[in-house]
């Protein structure tokens, strides 16, 4: 049996009670039987106790400001903070590289990346960064980004499609196809798969989805990038006048009393008389069974790496309708799983829901077609072999065996040749 590597995962969790990069990320440690985790983070949650009962040690490490608030619009004062607060990090990465002897380092998000990749590198450790997010078309990548794709020694990206994304923007990345490695994200059989037509009833009962409904969810946290806002305001009438009996579900953190964001999609509902036909559920941790009971999930985010409500969706057989964000056209266009629509086109996005909406046969060939998807693409045991792989490689010469392959591009998204 080989011997098991270790790695070091640096995980930076929000307050959110769900958080995709953090559940993915997650299971991998869960799975992977030939590596020795330990856990850096930075607050407790109850996420902490799975990664311990996955036999992770867990360093929680003080960060001094929250997650996701942005450096140059602080106080002076505030960013002086955050300077000592990465100059300490860093100093104790490198410190518990050289202690542990740890050969890999994995961050799972930017900040995570820069509280401890320049310490971890200087204490010998190869760098793997996971970028689970694009920037929007519009948005720069600066010099921060540029000197970590420099410095990373490995690139996991969520789909071929990040893969390119992330080659057009920074040139220097084509002359090292494979410092990018694409993995797609685990989605757990035994907890979101499709149900018998009579469970799935019984289900849509429970969950108060009235009989004869066509049930529509958007699962995610509220938040600007979400665009739950914009949404509402340009689909909600339309979607309501369309389909007579549509009920959209908003099912994700929905706090409306601390979160500003979420108090304005609240008053826009109101404001448009959509009280009937729209339901903020709110967090949920049967968010499974809302999946079984859709009958159509959206993604109107501003842009994605690979939307975990979009996969996990497909897993329960719920077809998916899709902004143009990054992964949508490799998995819901080339695999016939559900309908891409242009970035922003509301009317477009109205459309394709009241076709599904319409036509039943069309409906269940896109269900048929989104179980066999998940199945052939989410599955844990290639997944796992592939991050085990990537964890080894780096931890040994690299020879020419032991490359790390790559999920196939599908034909429709091949460039070149």
């Amino acid at each position: 049996m080989k011997r098991a590597i270790q790695v070091i995962f640096v995980i930076f969790q929000t307050t959110n009670r769900a958080n995709g990069g953090v559940e993915s990320i997650t299971q991998i440690i869960e799975h992977c039987q030939q590596i020795e985790p330990q856990i850096v983070t930075q607050i407790e949650t109850p996420v902490n106790q799975r990664w311990q009962a996955a036999g992770a040690p867990v360093q929680v490490w003080n960060i001094p400001y929250r997650i996701g608030s942005g450096f140059w619009q602080s106080p002076w004062q505030a960013r002086g903070h955050r300077l000592y607060s990465l100059w300490q990090t860093n100093l104790q990465m490198y410190a518990l590289v050289r202690q542990t002897g740890c050969c890999v380092v994995h961050c799972n998000d930017p900040s995570a990346f820069w509280h401890t990749a320049l310490g971890a590198k200087l204490a010998g450790a190869k760098l793997v960064f996971n970028i689970r997010d694009t920037k929007a078309p519009n948005e720069s990548y600066g010099w921060k980004w540029q000197l970590a794709m420099r410095i990373s020694d490995r690139l996991v990206v969520l789909s071929q499609e990040m893969k390119q994304f992330l080659s057009d923007r920074f040139p220097h990345l084509q002359h090292q196809p494979s410092k990018i490695q694409p993995i797609y994200s685990i989605v757990e059989p035994q907890q979101l798969h499709p149900v018998a037509p009579e469970q799935r009833q019984q289900l849509r009962a429970r969950l108060g989805i009235a009989p004869h409904t066509f049930a529509v969810g958007y699962i995610a946290a509220f938040n600007p990038k979400k665009a739950q806002l914009p949404l509402i305001e340009r689909a909600g009438v339309p979607l309501q006048q369309a389909i007579p009996n549509l009920q959209l579900y908003m099912i994700g953190d929905f706090e409306p009393d601390t979160n500003p964001y979420a108090q304005q999609c609240l008053a826009a509902a109101n404001d448009l008389g959509l009280q009937s036909t729209l339901t903020f559920i709110g967090y949920t941790s049967t968010v499974a069974d809302w999946y079984r009971a859709l009958d159509l999930a959206i993604v109107a985010s501003r842009q994605e790496g690979l939307a975990r409500c979009m996969i996990e969706s497909l897993a329960c057989g719920t077809p998916v309708i899709s902004f143009d964000v990054c992964s949508a056209q490799e998995i819901l266009t080339h695999y016939q799983c559900g309908r891409v629509v242009v970035q922003g086109d509301y009317l477009s996005l109205t459309q394709a829901v009241t076709e599904l909406a319409s036509k039943p046969s069309l409906w269940r060939s896109l269900h048929q077609n989104a179980t066999s998807v998940a199945a052939k693409l989410f599955q844990p045991e290639p997944i796992i072999h592939q991050y085990e792989k990537l964890y080894r490689t780096l931890a040994t010469p690299i020879s020419p065996e032991s490359q790390i392959s790559s999920p196939p591009l599908p034909q429709s998204q091949r460039v070149g040749p």
